[in-house]
């Protein structure tokens, strides 16, 4: 199974593909990420 990339990395990956103001947020000891954004 591949990796799911990082919170971060998956922030400046949806970044590149034409969303704005991209945030998360870590949840549940930082398994869990919550990303947030809006299209373009």
């Amino acid at each position: 199974m591949k990796r799911f990339p990082h919170a971060e990395r998956l922030a400046e990956l949806l970044g590149e593909v034409g969303f704005v103001s991209v945030r998360f947020r870590l949840l549940a000891g930082s398994i869990v990420a919550l990303h947030t954004g809006e299209a373009a």
